[in-house]
């Protein structure tokens, strides 16, 4: 039976290969979830290879469609994991990490470590700077406006306790501030106007 060690760079082409090629859910996103994921895993201890995976093919289905794009990337998955002839108990497991890893779309919150693993770290890339500017350029890049932006940012603070480890919550409290503080200011400008 083939490992995922042994498709570890098969996998990371495929995912580069399937993916958007933007900031926002493209590959400098996923980087930025596994380094993310690297921390929350310190304390939630799942199997690495698993998360690993899971967030590699995790937003291969934007390239689709934006919506319900975890269970097409959960499929694509799915079908490229088969093919590579990995087991179907870790398939499941790297398929369930990518069904319940979006906020938005998925059905059901994360049970597995891993599948938590995956959700905290791809939700910390909503907060900060960098989830400012996502937050930002996804209303900028659908035309959008101001409003878009307002909710935006809304929903982003409103999913602050929505968070399995104290490493994500902690990183979250902190990288909120500045979202919070935009969106204050946006809304005070807004109100001169």
């Amino acid at each position: 039976m083939t490992t995922l060690k042994d498709i570890s760079s098969d996998i990371q082409q495929f995912a580069r290969e399937k993916m958007v090629l933007d900031i926002l859910h493209g590959f400098p996103h996923v980087e930025r979830v596994l380094k993310y994921a690297a921390h929350v895993n310190t304390e939630l201890n799942g199997n690495w290879e698993i998360i690993e995976c899971a967030i590699l093919l995790h937003d291969i289905g934007h390239k689709v469609t934006r919506e319900r794009h975890n269970e097409l990337s959960a499929n694509i998955a799915k079908e490229f994991l088969l093919s590579k002839s990995i087991d179907s108990k870790t398939i499941s497991a790297i398929t369930n990490s990518i069904l319940t890893h979006s906020r938005q779309f998925a059905n059901h919150t994360p049970i597995s470590t891993e599948g938590k693993v995956v959700f905290d770290a791809d939700g910390m890339d909503l907060f900060g700077a960098i989830g400012l500017m996502r937050a930002l350029l996804t209303c900028a890049l659908r035309n959008e406006g101001i409003e878009c932006m307002i909710n935006r940012l809304e929903w982003r603070l409103a999913q602050k306790t929505n968070f399995f480890s104290q490493v994500a919550k902690k990183f979250v409290d902190q990288n909120s501030k500045i979202i919070d503080t935009y969106l204050n200011e946006l809304k005070r400008q807004i109100e001169l106007i």
